[in-house]
């Protein structure tokens, strides 16, 4: 397994304040929410109602930003495909880390959509809390 692979698995599995089946409703109604077009301040309004009982809030703030961030990813995707677009930048925002600039070798690195995908996952985000955003690229 590649070093990046395994960063990555290693900073999703660790879920300390979040069971397996709170993590799935967690993404169901972040997901649920975005598809209807609800205010990310609504869908984490809802998400600390759901889970009052969490003593890491902040925990539920970075589920809710990562996952909300891979599904925009995945639309912005979609679209793409729609249009033809077949490969990609990756956008390193922000402080930039390590990971993430190796991994898009400081943002020059093209890929395909295929390569954007680690796990099943679609990505970026390629950590939790992750800023880089993808951005067609045209032939």
């Amino acid at each position: 397994m590649s070093k990046f692979k395994q960063f990555w698995k290693e900073q999703y599995e660790k879920s300390e304040a979040l069971t397996w089946k709170q993590m799935l409703e967690v993404r169901k109604i972040i997901v649920d929410g975005l598809k209807l077009g609800i205010s990310d301040t609504a869908i984490m309004d809802e998400l600390s109602n759901r889970f009052k009982k969490l003593q890491d809030r902040s925990r539920l703030e970075t589920v809710f930003y990562t996952e909300s961030h891979r599904y925009r990813t995945k639309e912005l995707k979609r679209q793409a495909k729609r249009e033809g677009v077949v490969k990609f930048k990756i956008d390193i925002r922000g402080d930039t880390c390590p990971l993430c600039r190796k991994f898009t070798n400081n943002g020059k690195k093209i890929f395909t959509k295929e390569e954007l995908v680690v796990d099943g996952r679609s990505v970026p985000p390629i950590h939790p809390r992750c800023l880089c955003v993808i951005i067609p690229v045209k032939d």
